[in-house]
């Protein structure tokens, strides 16, 4: 889902949100809210809202191949650096001691389906999982503690 639109929706006001990091083969996912200080606690609730819904209910088939077709595409744009083809395959051969071509990863990207999307999903967003880092001065750090329980 588009967190951006979702949370400007729910009321909070020239807020910024990128899905910046989404780590599978790591088990992470990084979400990053700009958003103003009165909005903090609306932002987050409406993250873990939307994290949850993702774990409970998955997501639809277009979902699913835009973020596929996303993620081919930054793949393609990353592997025209040198550095970045270099990282590419020193990361795969020291962790897992092998290499694969950026076809065979867009072919292997290609064959994730939906379920295994909402089974990652329920143990990545699991309460007890998550994990929050908030700049700026919020001062009531145990009702973000609650909500982040909720979620």
């Amino acid at each position: 889902p588009d967190l951006g639109y979702i949370v400007t929706r729910a009321g909070v006001k020239n807020g910024k949100v990128e899905q910046a990091e989404l780590e599978p083969d790591l088990g992470y996912i990084v979400t990053r809210a700009g958003v103003k200080n009165g909005k903090v606690e609306q932002a987050v609730a409406t993250i873990l809202k939307e994290y949850r819904k993702i774990a409970d209910h998955g997501v639809s088939a277009g979902e699913l191949q835009k973020a596929k077709e996303n993620m081919k595409g930054k793949m393609a744009l990353q592997m025209e650096s040198s550095d970045a083809q270099a990282s590419f395959y020193g990361l795969q051969e020291i962790m897992e001691k092998k290499t694969l071509t950026p076809e065979e990863t867009y072919d292997m990207i290609e064959t994730v389906t939906r379920a295994q999307v909402k089974s990652l999903a329920q143990e990545l967003m699991a309460p007890m999982r998550l994990n929050l880092a908030l700049m700026g001065p919020h001062k009531n750090a145990q009702r973000l503690k609650r909500l982040m329980l909720k979620a």
